[in-house]
């Protein structure tokens, strides 16, 4: 039998669902927005939502790089003119829209705010391939 999730557990949960409002979220979890606001500033928690945001922005930006080389197909075919339906006018400007593509990559992590030896984000970096400072830039070993 599994134990029971701790209150900071639900809570964590049911933020990464995105399901609520601030204050929706607060009245869910029986808290006054005072202390959910309590909460929020510890330490540790800043550090996890911090965390989550950087895997929420990297899974968005790997959804993206999915769906460009479709949009990018889509595009190459209005600049040749493939589909015949479109005016000169559409076909000019799906050229400059194809010259104007940048590819581009997540940006990397900053470490400037957080503390020396910190066992979470260094594993997170590890994951994303993220140098840190003073770090040789080699492959990380498998574990």
């Amino acid at each position: 039998m599994s134990e029971p999730l701790r209150t900071e557990d639900r809570l964590i949960l049911d933020l990464a669902r995105a399901e609520h409002d601030i204050l929706s979220f607060a009245t869910a979890h029986g808290l006054s927005l005072d202390k959910l606001v309590d909460w929020a500033a510890e330490p540790k928690t800043r550090r996890l939502l911090s965390g989550l945001c950087v895997l929420a922005d990297a899974q968005t930006q790997l959804l993206l790089s999915r769906y460009r080389l479709v949009a990018a197909t889509r595009l190459i075919g209005q600049a040749t003119a493939e589909d015949e339906n479109l005016s000169a006018e559409q076909v000019r400007k799906a050229c400059v829209d194809l010259l104007k593509t940048e590819l581009t990559r997540a940006s990397s992590l900053s470490t400037s705010d957080l503390p020396e030896n910190d066992a979470a984000f260094e594993a997170l970096a590890r994951a994303m391939s993220v140098p840190q400072p003073d770090q040789e830039q080699s492959d990380p070993p498998l574990e």
